[in-house]
């Protein structure tokens, strides 16, 4: 029976010594449209062709390998005749990141090979085109340059399941995150216009600050996402972390959302609500409840969840537990918190800084 949704990987670009992150804009029509996102997409079959051993270093092939007793999100066990989940995934990221907007991260498997930053503008162009008509023709690319995907800069981060309740036409996905370092100078952008309408380099408090304010929409995973990546300072602080935490694998998150009088709220992996099963496939009735979002709450010693109100707006997010495997803490906004800021100060005290202008 196949699954009722489909496997796709995201790239988060981290650049500078005062971390900035890379955002794309949908154009309207697509998955998602008018959110701003991190470069990914679904997967090719082609991303997991056992062909890729023929380029990929015995080196990166093993770097990429989640170690034994490490965390494994389902869609990262690895099938028969296929290359590595691990590898897979990385394959995808790099691949719809240069489809959707140029940038192509990629490396010399030899000395005599071509580095990708020297292939020329209109070769990329050309490429990026056979690409995005057939996902394969990404193998071609690198073959045909000596090239090998960098599989090596990509981090594994998160993995998050669409919860029900936040299709989008009826669509779910199972998406692995990565982390690699860009550069917001160097990287020169050609975006998909069928997919994508403009780019920005953005902290991730001026993101979730813009988000608060409707000036742009995040999906949940970057709401949860930028509050993480706001506790590093640089890019380089970042990686080393995310270098580091790559040992204890990763877990899927997969919340649960539940409808109250006065909001929506949703629960993750930890929280003292969570299912010990979560319905992953929408067997059961959508749940609500009738009380509010506080009383629902109440009494709820472990909490991990994060509350919305009538219009789909950020009213707070809870946490007070210890992420494992090994992850950093999300950064903490409600009005019950007295150790970290609570929304309104940070607004104010990003307001003036958050620019959302594409380019």
């Amino acid at each position: 029976m196949p699954l009722p949704w489909r496997e796709s990987a995201s790239l988060i670009l981290a650049a500078g010594n005062e971390l900035k992150i890379l955002f794309l804009q949908r154009a309207a029509g697509g998955s998602f449209s008018k959110n701003r996102v991190f470069p990914g997409g679904v997967i090719h079959p082609d991303d997991f062709s056992l062909k890729w051993e023929g380029i990929l270093s015995k080196t990166s092939q093993t770097n990429a390998l989640i170690p034994p007793g490490g965390a494994r999100a389902p869609c990262l066990i690895s099938k028969p005749g296929r290359l590595p989940a691990e590898l897979g995934f990385r394959i995808c990221a790099i691949r719809e990141t240069f489809e959707e907007s140029g940038i192509l991260l990629a490396r010399p498997r030899s000395r005599t090979a071509t580095p990708a930053a020297s292939l020329s503008a209109s070769d990329l162009s050309v490429w990026r085109k056979e690409v995005l008509k057939d996902g394969s023709k990404f193998f071609d690319l690198c073959h045909s340059h000596g090239l090998q995907p960098d599989v090596d800069a990509l981090k594994i981060w998160s993995d998050w399941l669409t919860p029900l309740g936040l299709e989008s036409g009826g669509k779910r996905f199972d998406t692995v995150f990565f982390v690699a370092e860009g550069d917001e100078t160097a990287m020169k952008f050609e975006l998909s216009q069928e997919e994508m309408v403009g780019y920005q380099w953005m902290s991730p408090m001026e993101a979730l600050v813009a988000s608060q304010s409707a000036k742009l929409r995040l999906a949940p995973p970057q709401v949860y996402e930028c509050s993480r990546l706001a506790q590093f300072s640089s890019a380089k602080e970042l990686l080393r972390f995310a270098d580091h935490r790559q040992q204890f694998g990763c877990a899927l998150t997969f919340p649960i959302r539940y409808k109250c009088k006065d909001g929506m709220v949703a629960i993750f992996p930890g929280d003292d609500a969570y299912p010990e099963k979560p319905d992953m496939l929408g067997e059961s009735l959508p749940l609500t409840s009738d009380q509010t979002l506080a009383e629902l709450r109440s009494g709820i010693k472990r909490l991990h969840r994060i509350e919305t109100d009538t219009q789909d707006k950020l009213s707070a997010f809870h946490f007070n537990i210890t992420l494992r495997p090994g992850h950093c803490d999300p950064l903490v906004a409600n009005p019950e918190s007295s150790m970290r800021p609570k929304i309104s100060q940070l607004t104010g005290m990003f307001a003036s800084k958050a620019s959302t202008k594409l380019r």
